[in-house]
């Protein structure tokens, strides 16, 4: 699989009918190149959204697969400046996707949750001796 998010082309790819499909989808978009959730987010919001639609416990399960993407993705974690740096990224577009969506939407939710996990390693990472 390549190691970015597809285009689209204006048409709708997510599996709206079947949950076992949605959950595939979001489990191969793992290996996505990190910027995808930022570059492709009317796709990550259709998504999550058709997630909801089957449950809280398959929109967590799409969300904790899509979440890997920012989080592991990045080619730079490998040192505390690079971690920093991933950290930074992922906050700044975290918070400004938030304010772009509706409060309590599913993707917002998603996107909160990203920042606050950007936000937690931040302190841990000023907390480190190698910082």
């Amino acid at each position: 699989m390549t190691r970015s998010l597809c285009r689209f082309e204006g048409r709708s790819w997510c599996p709206k009918s079947d949950q076992a499909n949605l959950e595939a989808v979001s489990m191969a978009l793992r290996e996505a190149q990190r910027s995808g959730v930022w570059t492709q987010q009317p796709f990550v919001v259709e998504l999550l959204q058709v997630a909801e639609t089957f449950g809280e416990e398959c929109r967590k399960t799409v969300g904790s697969n899509l979440s890997k993407v920012p989080i592991f993705n990045s080619g730079l974690g490998e040192t505390v400046g690079g971690q920093a740096a991933d950290a930074g990224e992922l906050l700044s577009n975290a918070r400004r996707i938030v304010n772009e969506l509706p409060i309590g939407s599913a993707a917002s939710r998603f996107y909160r949750e990203l920042a606050n996990h950007a936000e937690q390693m931040m302190q841990w990472i000023s907390s480190s001796p190698l910082a």
